[in-house]
This record gives C-alpha cells, sequence and structure tokens, in this order.
C-alpha cells in the first residue's frame, strides 16, 4: 500500500511544486509522465525519502516515512525502496556481485551471496558478476542499476527516466525487467519520465 497526499516543496530560491494525491494497492504499477522542470525528480526523491517536504504526507507499507528520524528512515528505505537513478551510482573500486552485497550490508541485512548471484542471473548479467562496473556496457549498467535496486525485495521500486538514452529495443527490456522484479516481490512500481514510449505499457497514467 501506498499513498501520497497534500505534498508539497519548495526550493530555497527556487521553484516550488504542488503535487498530485496517489494511491496503490499491493502490486500496483503508476507511470508518471512530465517535461522536464514539472518537478518529475523531485516528486520521486520526496516518494525515496531523499527529500523532506515542505507539507503533505508519504506513508509506504503503513509507514509515514516523512516523519521517521534520520537514521530509522535510513534503514526503512534500505529495507523497503529499491531506487533505479537516472544515472548509474556505483562503486567503481567493486565488481557488480561486490556492489550488490554492499547494498545488503549497507541496509543492515546479512549478505547472501547466492541471493546476489541469482539477481543477477534473472537480469541477464551473471557472467557479469566478477567485473567493475565501468567494464561493462551502458545496457549491462542499467541492469546492473536494477538489480541493486530490488537486490532487497522492496515493496516500492521508483525508476527515475530509465529508458531515456536507450534505443527502442533496450527500451522495452528494460521495462520489461523493471516489471517482473516487482512482480515477483508484490511491489509498486513508479517510473517517472518524458519518454512518451512507455506509455503503452502501463494503464495507470498521470501526466504533471
Amino acid at each position: 500500500m501506498f499513498q501520497v497526499s497534500q505534498l508539497q516543496y519548495s526550493y530555497p530560491k527556487g521553484p516550488s511544486f504542488q503535487f498530485p494525491d496517489l494511491e496503490l494497492k499491493e502490486a500496483e504499477h503508476l507511470l508518471i509522465l512530465g517535461a522536464s522542470g514539472v518537478g518529475k525528480t523531485t516528486l520521486l526523491h520526496l516518494i525515496g525519502g531523499l527529500r523532506i517536504p515542505g507539507q503533505g504526507q508519504i506513508s509506504i507499507q503503513g509507514t509515514c516515512i516523512n516523519t521517521l528520524p534520520q537514521g530509522k528512515l535510513d534503514k526503512f528505505r534500505g529495507r523497503n525502496l529499491g531506487i533505479v537513478f537516472q544515472r548509474p551510482h556505483f562503486v567503481e573500486a567493486l565488481t557488480a556481485l561486490e556492489n550488490l552485497l554492499l547494498v545488503q550490508k549497507l541496509s543492515g541485512l546479512a549478505t547472501e551471496k547466492k541471493q546476489a548471484i541469482q539477481v543477477l542471473n534473472n537480469l541477464g548479467i551473471e557472467a557479469l558478476a566478477h567485473k567493475k562496473p565501468y567494464r561493462l556496457s551502458q545496457g549491462e549498467q542499467q541492469r546492473l542499476s536494477i538489480a541493486m535496486a530490488v537486490i532487497n525485495r522492496p515493496k516500492l521500486l521508483l525508476a527515475d527516466e530509465p529508458t531515456s538514452s536507450l534505443d527502442d529495443h533496450n527500451s522495452e527490456q528494460v521495462i520489461d525487467l523493471l516489471m517482473k522484479e516487482a512482480e515477483q516481490n508484490s511491489a509498486n512500481l513508479i517510473i517517472i519520465t518524458h519518454d512518451q514510449r512507455v506509455k503503452s505499457r502501463f494503464t495507470n497514467t498521470i501526466t504533471l
């Protein structure tokens, strides 16, 4: 269960945004479309607990995340949310597998190498487990980003412009992978994008 109500955010000496109320039941998906500058990434950062709203509430699995102390928020986010950022974030000195194990460890969970390898296998990059991210292609890095987002079996999966730099074929593959991983965990999937190609894949769509 996911809910957003009366959400507002203002940047110091910058734009202010007021977002529509949202509600998703278990395993429901949502596509949020909008042009540049309408606050799409800001909304994703608010939902992901990376920014604190000036007003409103964000509830995930019955927990109002914007009222949690920072330590509890970090722990909750690590165990319940997965985020695929527009630009991949890796520890470049670590291998693909080691990056996944680090995500588990930072979330306060036991590192499970077998599970991490299974996630890489599900995404078709098990053979790249011992390669460092800078040696991967753009498409492979995108798959590794998804693996890092889903490794802890989150109940909410967020993706920021996951297809914007991909051709049609790879765009379709990434959406397939995100939906498949969300369905395996009965998770909500929210994709925020300006990419109109994605629209046909969703029945639940809003435009900012």
